[in-house]
């Protein structure tokens, strides 16, 4: 049985392994404000980019399976610009051998990055990741680039993941915190997301039920544009019943937002 946690309004202690969710002792001034239908743009998109591995119709994924070109990224066609509102959107996978998150436009800028890269491994793991996220304090984009009136400049490589096995939240490689165990094995589920460009924060549901921050204001994506990105396991060789080529992800069309807190 899948157990969800209860929404909790304190910092965590620092002794606790079980979750670093982000959630701070004041959430009326903070990221982690409960959205409702109206604070909210519900939205879709379609799978645009990734490499052979995966086969794409629209608004579905698959991985072809047999266990080649594990965890390739396939990205959405869904740019959220930094400063435009909270953006809400869902999609069902089938797996729990994945990873889901975002990555700006430039982190798989060719095709040979895309083929031969794991989502999550394309940012180096150079001296200035060693040091703390809060320390990053990404240049954030003036009045005229938010409404397109002057070019933004070019958005550095930056990508987020979660582990849908270990529910551990990866950011640019570094292993920040971790969320409550969502899946049974193998079944996977529905996983929305309400991303803050204003705040630069994502808020992660499962199966309509809010499981915790994924991303915080300290994660860097504030002041970034990113798009929805997945990166499936295509280990099938064991699932019989099933079949190789079935392990996708497939996006939900608009719908209202409904989850529980």
């Amino acid at each position: 049985m899948i157990q969800m946690p209860k929404v909790r309004k304190g910092v965590p202690s620092q002794g606790s392994s079980e979750t670093h969710d982000f959630i701070p002792t004041d959430p009326a001034s903070s990221a982690y404000v409960p959205t409702t239908p109206k604070s909210v743009k519900s939205v879709t998109f379609e799978w645009c980019q990734a490499c052979p591995i995966y086969t794409i119709k629209g608004n579905s994924a698959w991985h072809n399976g047999g266990g080649e070109l594990p965890y390739r990224p396939v990205i959405g066609d869904l740019a959220m610009r930094p400063n435009t509102g909270k953006y809400f959107f869902s999609y069902r996978i089938n797996t729990d051998n994945a990873r889901v998150g975002f990555c700006t436009g430039c982190t798989y800028a060719s095709e040979e990055e895309l083929q031969n890269v794991e989502f999550g491994k394309a940012v180096a793991l150079d001296a200035e990741m060693s040091e703390s996220l809060l320390d990053q304090g990404p240049a954030q984009p003036s009045f005229l680039q938010t409404i397109g009136a002057v070019p933004t400049p070019p958005s550095k490589r930056w990508e987020a993941y979660m582990d849908l096995q270990t529910s551990k939240v990866f950011v640019n490689g570094v292993d920040t915190h971790k969320l409550w165990r969502l899946f049974v094995p193998v079944c996977g589920g529905s996983v929305s997301f309400v991303v803050d460009t204003d705040a630069g924060a994502v808020q992660m549901f499962m199966d309509n039920k809010y499981v915790g921050m994924m991303l915080g204001p300290q994660s860097g994506l504030k002041g970034k544009t990113v798009c929805p990105c997945v990166g499936i396991s295509g280990l099938d060789m064991a699932n019989r019943s099933i079949g190789s080529g079935y392990m996708g992800a497939f996006v939900e069309p608009a719908h209202p937002f409904a989850c529980l807190y």
